[in-house]
């Protein structure tokens, strides 16, 4: 009996991994379409919708400092893992999430803007220039427990940690797709999700190229969709084996 219910749950999980992945193919799908079917716009032309946009980011951008590193940046993500042990294997556990931002100014050849970067309003991946440490400074230990939501006891304790932060800095390359609010802001457009859609969504911002990011998505697609596929028929065997044996 505990067999088959261990094979039920195993059944279940694999096949919510499948859901999960086909949802994410749809989604990488969907914006590789998008990308293709929107022309990039300059921002000096910009305008509330659906926008593509490709620039530097600006040395007149607003920097704020990393914590890890203690440099200038335009944006920081910092996390916090906890690594657990579970007899000879290891896991790291996640336990706190910070973001931060300065403010982000957006050039191209026609002009500039203001980029909203907070998670509310953009799904914002860094790609590279990850920095992992397990040790911190003093001055770096009083920054991250100052944090609202700070592990202080775990980061006070014995306990293995990492820390993991990955920060955006000025003259980086960035590309902008998605439905956008374009607002009027110390003179210049202040670009950010547009909230007022039935169903809004944030805005796809990553540090690549729009070549690199296509080129990316599709291998991303790919090889998801042939995972889906190994553990589709995973479950179809499984579930197979499962009927035979009732």
């Amino acid at each position: 009996m505990l067999d088959f219910i261990f094979l039920f749950l195993l059944l279940g999980a694999t096949l919510a991994m499948v859901v999960y992945l086909l949802r994410r193919v749809s989604t990488q799908a969907k914006i590789l379409r998008t990308m293709k079917e929107t022309q990039t716009s300059l921002i000096r032309n910009l305008e509330t919708g659906l926008n593509e946009i490709s620039g530097i980011v600006s040395t007149q951008s607003t920097p704020i400092y990393s914590f890890l590193e203690n440099k200038e940046c335009i944006y920081t993500e910092l996390h916090i893992y906890e690594i657990r042990r579970t007899g000879r294997s290891s896991s790291y556990h996640s336990i706190f999430k910070y973001t931060e931002q300065g403010k982000c100014i957006l050039e191209d050849e026609s002009g500039s803007c203001i980029l909203d970067l907070s998670p509310e309003q953009a799904d914002f991946t860094i790609v590279d220039g990850a920095n992992s440490v397990t040790e911190i400074s003093e001055e770096t230990h009083k920054r991250i427990c100052a944090l609202e939501g700070s592990p202080v006891d775990k980061i006070n304790s014995e306990k293995r940690l990492t820390f993991v932060e990955v920060t955006l800095y000025a003259e980086e390359n960035l590309y902008v797709l998605g439905d956008m609010s374009v607002s009027d802001s110390e003179g210049m457009p202040l670009v950010q999700m547009n909230s007022e859609l039935q169903d809004p969504q944030q805005l796809y911002i990553t540090n690549r190229t729009e070549k690199e990011t296509a080129s990316s998505l599709k291998k991303e697609v790919l090889s998801q969709r042939i995972f889906a596929i190994i553990l589709l028929l995973f479950v179809l065997l499984f579930a197979y084996i499962f009927i035979s044996t009732v």
